[in-house]
């Protein structure tokens, strides 16, 4: 008996949070969570693997998920884990009384495509903040195991201040050299 060759279907039907209603005594606040992904497979192909695609707050204000696989149709099932979020959509109203204009902010999130070492976020002001971290040789499978893979060597804020792991600040050779080992 062979493996089957090509893309398969799997149903299974998973239970997510997608709404969470307060006690009345709040007003009746409620939080609305969407997800990628579809509800049968009569619906054709899924955009995703089931991530959070939106978050709606009982104020009105939603914020909306994009990942890098979102709309691949085509994707390893090992892939899946490093579906990473690539961008954040935040809209609200910039006064509570509902009638000011809507205002949205956006943050994207990009990472080190190849070895996982590196991870930064560029907020609605421009700034960016890199994180750097431990991929001890990353894309060699055992090397993965180790106690310290992952962990963060330094942090670069949007203002250019670094710190190392411990929160002391370093000078930038001793960032290259991290980076290096």
């Amino acid at each position: 008996m062979s493996a089957p060759i090509g893309p398969q279907h799997v149903a299974v039907s998973l239970r997510v949070v997608d709404q969470i209603l307060l006690p009345a005594q709040t007003g009746g606040l409620t939080y609305t969570f969407g997800y990628n992904g579809n509800s049968g497979p009569s619906q054709g192909y899924s955009n995703g693997w089931g991530e959070l695609s939106s978050v709606t707050l009982p104020s009105g204000a939603q914020a909306v998920y994009q990942f890098l696989q979102d709309g691949q149709n085509s994707v390893l099932f090992e892939s899946v884990l490093n579906n990473s979020l690539t961008r954040k959509d935040l809209t609200y109203l910039l006064e509570y009384d509902g009638s000011s204009t809507p205002q949205t902010e956006t943050w994207t999130y990009s990472f080190d495509p190849v070895g996982q070492s590196w991870g930064s976020v560029t907020g609605p002001d421009g700034g960016v903040n890199t994180e750097n971290f431990n991929d001890v040789f990353g894309s060699i499978p055992f090397m993965r195991e180790r106690w310290d893979y992952g962990l963060s060597l330094a942090t670069i804020r949007a203002n250019g201040t670094k710190t190392n792991a411990c929160g002391s600040r370093i000078d930038p050779t001793e960032l290259a050299i991290a980076t290096l080992t």
